[in-house]
């Protein structure tokens, strides 16, 4: 995946993406952040602009790392899937 900026569609979706109280990321398959929304700031005190630009495995606790890596692998290219995961705050 190109590194570049991401777009976020304008409207509802947009909105949805950054504003909800779920932690919502885009990377790419090797865990490479391109963006977060705010409540990874609100949830691990981290500012946005630290998170997005750095490794998933940087946030991630190593009780939780092998969890992701696994369903990172199984997932198809754009799939979308849900995990409880604990992070380093």
């Amino acid at each position: 995946m190109e590194k570049e900026t991401i777009k976020l569609y304008d409207g509802y979706y947009r909105e949805f993406i950054e504003k909800t109280s779920y932690m919502i990321f885009i990377s790419d398959e090797s865990g490479y952040i391109f963006h977060v929304n705010d409540a990874w700031k609100l949830a691990l005190g981290y500012p946005v602009d630290m998170c997005a630009n750095h490794i998933l495995w940087d946030f991630v606790h190593p009780y939780s790392r092998s969890l992701c890596q696994d369903n990172f692998k199984q997932a198809n290219p754009g799939e979308s899937f849900d995990l409880e995961v604990v992070f380093i705050a």
